[in-house]
């Protein structure tokens, strides 16, 4: 019996290093992974919205509004809707609740159905209103 060369035990330890490399990588994490992040900016406000659960039935949207000059943040309303250019559908603005310093929710039905939306939020300060539009997919379920 012979035993394999230095070479191919290298190569085969890179190839099982490489694979269990690859599995922890694509391996679903035990946190919540249906949940979707979208980031956006204006000239003025910097918008994060986290949506725990997209799908076309009724759900929350967490809302971060952040100043890009770093000023203290001064908005009368965050409002959030929904648009699915390709149907042709709009959904209704729902208006954001405050929740904490630059922290907004929004709950009801943001989509009709799966697919490509755009969020447009809408910034309502003194100085005007704002808007951020940002790209996000709703998974089939």
């Amino acid at each position: 019996m012979t035993l394999p060369s230095v070479r191919t035990r290298a190569v085969l330890g890179t190839a099982v290093l490489a694979l269990v490399l690859l599995l922890v990588w694509w391996w679903p994490d035990s946190g919540d992974s249906t949940g979707v992040t979208v980031e956006g900016s204006s000239s003025t406000y910097t918008v994060r919205i986290r949506l725990p659960h997209p799908s076309p039935a009724p759900g929350e949207a967490e809302i971060v509004v952040v100043r890009r000059d770093r000023a203290v943040l001064d908005l009368d309303q965050v409002t959030v809707a929904a648009s699915m250019p390709s149907m042709g559908h709009t959904m209704a603005a729902l208006t954001a609740q405050p929740d904490g310093p630059g922290r907004y929710r929004a709950d009801g039905r943001l989509f009709l159905m799966a697919g490509s939306w755009q969020l447009s939020v809408r910034l309502h300060s003194a100085d005007g209103t704002d808007v951020v539009t940002l790209p996000v997919t709703v998974p089939v379920a």
